[in-house]
């Protein structure tokens, strides 16, 4: 039986709602170097979880921890990845190094980091590409970049490659994980699909309509 990291971040007894959406008593746990998987059947939901964990609103109860420390209703210093955002109009490039400068990095410091991990990411031919008018799977790829060059340890996806069909993303999804076991990222994923989910996370839990965790979390690998 695999042993549980310690947690890279917890969500405990979140609640909070608006005119759309309902989040009741949600409790997440996130071993350090897994990749945890929430399959949902409620966007709206999930869009004001995604405000809550980025600092955007605050939950009216519950706190988030992330490395130990509470950064409930705080700007968040992870990558964070929305279905619901429009692609950026900027090259990739120039919106991983936005990513970096976000860490307090030097512009010139910057270029040399995106540089260098591009081509060991494996996308530098979309390095002066304008990630709007790549192909969704491309434009997903240089999305998950800059989430990673924002935080090298943890970043949050929703509904990862979504715009693909059913193989397509399969496959997609594949290259997700390997990803980050290769760069022992931690991630939290958001998605509808249980059969996708099981192939990008290590632990699956199903959250019912209100996104209160009632459900089932499984270990999947």
């Amino acid at each position: 039986m695999k042993k549980i990291a310690k947690p890279i971040i917890e969500l405990s007894d979140i609640y909070r709602s608006s005119k759309k959406a309902c989040i009741e008593g949600l409790n997440i746990s996130v071993p350090d170097g897994d990749s945890y998987a929430i399959v949902h059947s409620n966007q709206d939901n999930i869009s004001l979880l995604l405000d809550i964990i980025g600092g955007k609103v605050p939950p009216k109860k519950g706190k988030i921890f992330f490395k130990g420390d509470d950064i409930t209703s705080t700007k968040n210093n992870f990558g964070v990845i929305r279905s619901d955002s429009p692609l950026p109009k900027k090259t990739v490039a120039d919106f991983a190094g936005i990513s970096i400068v976000k860490r307090g990095l030097s512009r010139s410091m910057t270029e040399v980091l995106v540089k260098k991990e591009i081509k060991d990411f494996g996308i530098e031919d979309l390095s002066e590409s304008i990630i709007a008018k790549l192909p969704p799977e491309d434009a997903q790829k240089a999305l998950i970049f800059a989430a990673y060059m924002c935080s090298h340890d943890f970043m949050v996806i929703d509904e990862p490659f979504g715009n693909l069909d059913k193989s397509d993303r399969r496959e997609a999804l594949k290259w997700l994980n390997k990803f980050r076991k290769s760069k022992k990222v931690s991630l939290l994923i958001f998605t509808q699909n249980p059969e996708l989910a099981s192939i990008s996370a290590d632990y699956v839990m199903t959250v019912d309509s209100k996104t209160s965790s009632s459900g089932i979390t499984a270990y999947t690998s």
